[in-house]
């Protein structure tokens, strides 16, 4: 009973926020054309490519070393090494379920700043750079570089367990240095160009309001798909614990 008390109490600090159904707004379609480019913005350069990406990185490469962070989990993993990483694997369908349900509310959560912050000339000039091979290589490589295990280190020590603005920008500030490093020099030619452009410094001072609505966005939690993961993880832990249990010399 001790341990299936510590896992329902792991599971709680590790509910992470997964996200929920957004509210419904005016369909697309309704939008004004203005609206609608900034719309087409926002789903060039959040792709579902990007999204896949993103989960693998955090799933991929040690995903249980973030939660060592809260002892009652880092005493679980004494007892059963590995234990952390089941735990962290056994919510990933969940995460990638929601993320890719809830895509479109954050395309028009990004919409929304895009359409109130560019004109129509600036939100073509981002487009195009965007949709150009040098910028569809600049978004793969900071998408690539992107790793969200310090910002969930971060998140699990605060009693919230709430994203903030500041850890978007600081996890999107290294990816996007690191990935600058990464380009051709023709590349990085043309995101030079991009740079000197009015619309790329309207881009920048939109910066703080997009990181805001992502943290929103993450933290925006559905008390229904957090039970289910919550569920699973437990269900995970018990099952690796009680197979662990019977290996040989197991006290």
């Amino acid at each position: 009973m001790k341990r299936l008390m510590a896992i329902l109490c792991a599971a709680l600090v590790v509910a992470l926020p997964l996200g929920g159904a957004g509210a419904a707004g005016i369909p697309v379609q309704q939008h004004d054309a203005h609206w609608q480019a900034a719309y087409k913005l926002a789903q060039t350069v959040r792709t579902e490519a990007h999204v896949h990406a993103e989960i693998a990185r955090l799933y991929d490469s040690d995903p249980g070393k973030a939660l060592l962070q809260e002892p009652a989990i880092a005493e679980l993993e004494r007892q059963y090494p590995g234990i952390a990483d089941v735990m962290m694997n056994s919510i990933r369908s969940y995460s990638t379920r929601d993320a890719l349900e809830r895509l479109p509310d954050l395309w028009e959560r990004f919409a929304d700043i895009y359409a109130d912050g560019l004109t129509d000339a600036e939100l073509a000039v981002v487009q195009a750079f965007y949709e150009s091979p040098a910028g569809q290589r600049f978004l793969d490589a900071t998408i690539a570089g992107l790793d969200p295990r310090p910002m969930m280190a971060e998140m699990i020590q605060r009693s919230e367990r709430a994203a903030e603005a500041s850890d978007i920008s600081r996890m999107t500030t290294r990816a996007g240095v690191s990935a600058v490093g990464q380009l051709s020099s023709e590349d990085q030619a043309a995101l030079m160009a991009f740079a000197k452009t009015g619309a790329f410094r309207k881009m920048s001072l939109l910066a703080p309001r997009i990181q805001q609505a992502s943290a929103d966005w993450a933290n925006d939690q559905s008390p229904e798909l957090m039970a289910e993961a919550q569920a699973a993880m437990v269900n995970a832990a018990t099952a690796y614990m009680a197979q662990a249990d019977l290996a040989p010399g197991k006290p």
